[in-house]
């Protein structure tokens, strides 16, 4: 799921929760970013094809900020007034039947009692494996309360498991990419040659949550170079990692990101969501739009972090938010100093 989209649902700020219990604050940890699942969220925005718009204008400054044996620049960043008309016309209205193109319409599939979800991501003519049958593809209409159906072939993807992902034939000659968002691997090793993710993803930008001792809280360090893939796979997939089970309780636990990384594929049809480890060892991710999680241990999350900091460089991005009309209420009544609120956040990975 785009990484702005993700974060303008999801993200919940720090601030608020320490305003909603001020007495907890001298005895509050520090925060890292929780990972959060929104699977509603991304099935709005697949469905639309649309992502939210967040206008962001950056002042870029040499300041630095010192860690034991690295800088950190800070970038400033005013978000503009209209950013929430833009994200409420882009995410909130769902388009009627006639305004969707047939892989939008069509987005549900059955195949043997599994069901996949259309990615909307077209598939090369090379990726197709052999035929897996003809099936009915089935979309709904909210705004007639109708649903839809018709046949369609179905194909497997080269290199990936049918258990994961299938391509599905909707037009003479072009197909797209469905997925099982049901699907739980049983371990880390099922789960990366099932998907085949070291050849079927890319890893775009990282983020540190990097607690900064001076001022005594979290700082979102954001790495804005594409990371080493192979680098990334190779500290996460060793002999001993393979054979790693997969978290079966995930729903009932809260992890919490220190670094994570924006991870795309085109086959899977998927960018920019996140696969990151906590500081007490899990791997945890979002692919396929559920969670899953893996423990691998507090020395596998030190080594990604070493890793990033000793060979990229990382910017804190402080974004200034414009005034609302409570802020400006407040600030007539003299019940607020109407000041702007300055606050360290993870950037949105660019398109």
């Amino acid at each position: 799921m785009n990484k702005r989209i993700f974060n303008a649902v999801t993200d919940i700020d720090d601030r608020l929760i320490l305003e909603a219990d001020p007495e907890n604050e001298a005895q509050q940890k520090p925060k890292i970013k929780a990972v959060k699942i929104c699977t509603i969220a991304a099935s709005i925005c697949v469905l639309l094809g649309l992502g939210a718009f967040i206008g962001i204008r950056l002042v870029n400054t040499e300041k630095p900020i010192n860690t034991s044996d690295k800088l950190f620049s800070i970038r400033y960043g005013n978000v503009t007034s209209d950013y929430e008309d833009d994200y409420k016309e882009n995410v909130a209205r769902v388009p009627k039947w006639d305004e969707r193109t047939i892989e939008n319409q069509y987005s549900d599939l059955g195949i043997d009692g599994v069901m996949y979800s259309g990615t909307s991501r077209k598939l090369d003519v090379l990726d197709i494996g052999k035929k897996l049958g003809e099936y009915t593809a089935s979309g709904y209409d909210t705004y007639e309360d109708k649903t839809y159906e018709m046949t369609v072939r179905c194909y497997e993807i080269k290199g990936v498991s049918i258990e994961c992902a299938v391509a599905v034939e909707l037009k003479d000659g072009e197909y797209f990419s469905y997925t099982n968002s049901y699907y739980k691997p049983k371990t880390l090793g099922d789960f990366v040659s099932d998907l085949n993710l070291t050849d079927n993803t890319t890893i775009g930008y990282a983020y540190y949550n990097w607690y900064d001792e001076e001022n005594g809280k979290y700082q979102d360090v954001t790495f804005e170079q594409d990371i080493n893939d192979s680098d990334i796979w190779d500290i996460l997939l060793t002999d001993e990692t393979r054979d790693v089970p997969a978290v079966e309780d995930f729903d009932s636990m809260f992890f919490l990101e220190e670094i994570s990384f924006s991870i795309s594929s085109e086959k899977l049809g998927f960018e920019n969501i996140s696969i990151g480890m906590t500081k007490d060892g899990y791997l945890v991710t979002n692919i396929l739009s559920t969670g899953k999680a893996f423990f691998l241990g507090e020395e596998k999350c030190e080594e990604l972090v070493d890793y990033v900091v000793e060979n990229y460089e990382g910017v804190i991005i402080v974004y200034n938010y414009p005034e609302s009309d409570d802020d400006t209420d407040k600030k007539a009544n003299g019940s607020d100093s109407g000041a702007v609120v300055s606050t360290a956040v993870t950037a949105a990975r660019p398109e």
